[in-house]
């Protein structure tokens, strides 16, 4: 084979593969996490504690919570990218108070019970506060959102 033949086979072998390299390296899977926090209130006030949850309406196996701490603010650093429903429950909290100390300080409590793990759950540091029970039910839930891929910020506001 003459040269110039093997060049232009060596060229074209050498751009196809220049090709599907660009392409496998350009077009890598997007982004199904992002880091999400904000705050949550009722009646205009901090709701100070319970679990912030984000479910992915496209996939029901994608979900995501995290605690709500006592200024109401929350952390979910591996929340569902695309829209979600987004629960907030208190009920775990209910009946549970916070030991005092001899210095009037809160004492982190044990995490309650009964959900899978027992892990990433609010830790008995402030009051029950009742809120509908709609919020805690990714079906009744009114709070939706678009997560986008990177930081999100959204503050909630519940009954």
């Amino acid at each position: 084979m003459p040269c110039r033949e093997l060049c232009f086979v060596q060229r074209c072998w050498l751009l196809g593969v220049a090709a599907i390299t660009a392409g496998l390296v350009g077009c890598g899977a997007p982004a199904t996490k992002a880091v999400v926090r904000g705050t949550v209130s009722i009646a205009g006030k901090a709701l100070p504690g319970g679990l912030i949850g984000f479910h992915s309406t496209t996939d029901p196996t994608r979900w995501s919570a995290g605690r709500i701490d006592g200024d109401g603010s929350y952390l979910v650093p591996d929340a569902p990218v695309g829209p979600c429903k987004v629960t907030v429950d208190t009920a775990m909290l209910r009946g549970r108070r916070p030991p005092p100390t001899p210095s009037g300080q809160t004492v982190t409590g044990p995490t309650p019970g009964g959900l899978p793990g027992g892990s990433g759950l609010p830790p008995v540091t402030t009051k029950f506060v009742a809120i509908d029970s709609r919020f805690s039910d990714s079906a009744s839930t009114p709070l939706t959102v678009e997560v986008a891929p990177g930081e999100n910020s959204f503050a909630f506001t519940v009954e």
